[in-house]
């Protein structure tokens, strides 16, 4: 097998490798593409987590040589000058797809001009670009001023900051992210002195759309401090639909995701079977990038995620993966290793998992922190993570034994282990065994991160281990 990487600039696409030969072009198994021997060096990429559970590009380069006045080459003619004037901008950003054996790219991204000479260009490896946003909309509230609509998923439970329009009209999400649905009756109440410590319940009906709730009958909102909870809607959902209530399950999340990244419903659920049906629930009053939050999210319930093209179908895929996750193991032959090394992680003491918590106090609503901890040694680092758990009542504190599979993982060592080849079938949450004779060593690695160097021919697995004694039988 060959590298063969497609660069697509200048609404063109160019076929390069370190190489010249003839193979498959992507997406099929045969043909005659040629791919012109430009690489100068062969990339070396890294997926890993990079903040939070997104596994993206940790790190990533490829040098290619410079031919400016060969038209096979991908930065050549036009390209080359836009290549000049466009430096250090987001116009005419270069993308690049890499596969080896496979049939479809095992990384599609982008690549960033880094520095070049007269011999070569050398650029950075970044990852796809999925610009979207939530909490993206804002409103004019009965006040005059502008302000931000929130963004929910799941099941959500006596939350602030819902706007209201005036004439008994709330904002109720933008057309692309609805909040609540009508199917299951959203609950306002307010704060007021003869409410207690339940607020006083507003409006007897609603009638929602994308965009907006109306209330009516009842009581009617008198401007005091509202909470409000109920359940979401789907991506493009219609909030009168049964069919679009959300459960806030974590699969239903993985579905959430997919669809709210242009994926449609192109996601994968495999390795996150363990923990489909428990329940989370987000409440984000700010605009923020979707793979930030979600990023944020998916840690804090001790989930990853990646995306890649399906080698299937060749669709850009959400892959889930639960960190506590325990699939079957390859295991790897002394042949195939170069080299492996373990490193042990300072020893951790606890793991807090915090969120906000409204209540109401007659006229006023009050603010506390609700926190759960999962602890481990009296002494060590604290690991501080936002509690998305909602339980299994999706009302309640989560479940201790989750909150324990996260401080599990934490603890681990981590190990690491160089193969021959590039092993472009390999992906994040796979299983991996492997005894080291020369280390007394038997570990069992649950695969994090993953690095091709093709100008080796190598690949190297990293991830949290169960390390052990190895004595030669």
């Amino acid at each position: 097998m060959a590298l063969e990487i497609m660069i697509t600039v200048g609404g063109s696409d160019y076929y390069v490798s370190d190489e010249g030969h003839t193979g498959a072009s992507f997406g099929t198994t045969s043909g005659s593409q040629y791919y012109f021997p430009f690489v100068a060096v062969p990339p070396r990429l890294t997926l890993g987590p990079t903040d939070g559970g997104y596994i993206q590009v940790q790190s990533g380069n490829l040098s290619l040589v410079n031919r400016p006045y060969d038209t096979n080459h991908p930065f050549s003619g036009t390209n080359y000058r836009n290549m000049l004037s466009d430096a250090g901008s987001t116009s005419n950003v270069p993308t690049i797809a890499i596969k080896d054996s496979t049939k479809y790219a095992i990384f599609d991204g982008t690549l960033i001009v880094s520095n070049f000479n007269a011999e070569t260009i050398n650029f950075l490896i970044e990852p796809k670009e999925f610009d979207f946003y939530l909490a993206e909309g804002t409103v004019t509230d009965s006040t005059g001023s502008t302000v931000s609509i929130p963004f929910g998923f799941g099941q959500i439970s006596f939350m602030p900051n819902y706007p209201y329009k005036g004439s008994d009209v709330f904002a109720n999400g933008t057309s692309k992210h609805p909040i609540f649905s009508g199917v299951v009756t959203p609950v306002l109440r307010e704060a007021t002195s003869s409410g207690g410590t339940a607020g006083t319940a507003l409006y007897s009906s609603f009638t929602p759309t994308a965009t907006t709730l109306t209330g009516s009958g009842g009581t009617a909102y008198g401007l005091g401090g509202l909470l409000v909870s109920g359940r979401t809607t789907k991506v493009n959902g219609d909030p009168t639909d049964a069919a679009d209530v959300l459960s806030g399950r974590i699969d239903t999340f993985a579905e959430y995701m997919a669809a709210d990244l242009g994926l449609s419903t192109n996601y994968d659920t495999t390795k996150a079977s363990a923990h489909a049906a428990d329940a989370i629930g987000i409440w984000q009053t700010e605009k923020i990038k979707s793979l930030d939050l979600y990023s944020k999210v998916s840690y804090s319930i001790n989930h990853q995620f990646f995306i890649q093209k399906n080698q299937s179908n060749g669709n850009d895929t959400l892959y889930l993966v639960d960190r506590n996750n325990n699939p079957t193991a390859t295991e790897l032959t002394e042949q195939e290793i170069i080299s492996s090394t373990y490193r042990i992680l300072k020893p951790l003491g606890v793991v807090i998992f915090t969120r906000r918590n409204y209540q109401f106090n007659d006229a006023y609503i009050t603010e506390s922190t609700l926190t759960n901890t999962s602890e481990n040694l009296p002494t060590g680092r604290t690991i501080n993570v936002h509690n998305y758990w909602r339980g299994t009542s999706k009302l309640f504190p989560p479940v201790q034994s989750d909150l324990d599979e996260f401080r599990d993982i934490e603890k681990k060592p981590i190990a690491t282990v160089t193969l021959e080849g590039i092993k472009d079938t390999y992906t994040p949450g796979d299983r991996f065994t492997f005894n080291r004779q020369q280390d007394q060593v038997k570990v069992d690695l649950l695969t994090r991160s993953i690095t091709w160097d093709w100008a080796n021919r190598q690949t190297t697995l990293s991830g949290d281990a169960n390390l052990s004694i190895y004595e030669e039988s």
